[in-house]
């Protein structure tokens, strides 16, 4: 009997003490992403790929790098890796960031946009993306999403050093999470091993010689 009712308090535990499921509504309602949210992200957790989340709950894509605004230099666009669940194609495109939500339970961004708004919209290049736009660059992209231009965009103050700076705004590559780092220590690993091998070429030729 006591074993029992020790059994009913400990799923009593479970079932009230955690906290309730968001709902879309809640997450809808959560401020909106900015630079420094990122950079607090990126502190956390050095690897931090910025995976996005839709209103439901469900991983769509991930932030693979941000366009400033060439006058002001506010975010003006994330450009996003979409996921299988939206495209098999793994296709990238351009997100107003007003779109942008950061839940501040979770620490995690979500975007206003349904999967089918993400399925059709505009297929970009990421390497041939601008860094910076002016004027009515990417207005294709506010006209599909329907976003007005230049709503409540967010300052780049408290940019991640190293990760959304550098050349441009890119983000740790998206099929990388190390990100340069890992390349740099090869670069390294492969210099000091050419210099082991010339040392023992010229050692030997002396010895020989």
């Amino acid at each position: 009997m006591h074993s029992l009712i020790v059994y009913s308090l400990l799923l009593a535990t479970l079932a009230f003490g955690q906290p309730p499921p968001q709902s879309a509504d809640s997450r809808a309602q959560q401020p909106p992403l900015t630079v420094s949210n990122l950079r607090v992200m990126k502190d956390q957790e050095a690897f931090e790929t910025f995976p996005i989340m839709n209103t439901n709950g469900n991983t769509v894509a991930q932030l693979s790098s941000i366009i400033f605004d060439w006058e002001s230099g506010r975010t003006k666009f994330a450009v996003l890796l979409l996921f299988e669940n939206i495209t098999d194609r793994r296709s990238f495109t351009a997100v107003p960031w007003e779109l942008l939500k950061f839940d501040t339970n979770s620490s995690a961004i979500v975007i206003l946009a349904s999967n089918d708004k993400l399925r059709r919209a505009p297929v970009v290049d990421p390497e041939k993306l601008p860094p910076r736009t002016g004027g009515n660059w990417g207005q294709e992209f506010y006209a599909h999403f329907e976003v007005t231009s230049g709503r409540d965009a967010v300052g780049t103050s408290g940019l991640p050093g190293g990760v959304v700076q550098g050349a441009a705004s890119r983000l740790p590559d998206v099929e990388d999470p190390v990100g340069r780092g890992l390349a740099f220590y090869l670069w390294g690993a492969g210099f000091l091993l050419v210099l082991a091998v010339g040392w023992l070429f010229v050692t030997r030729k002396r010895w020989t010689g």
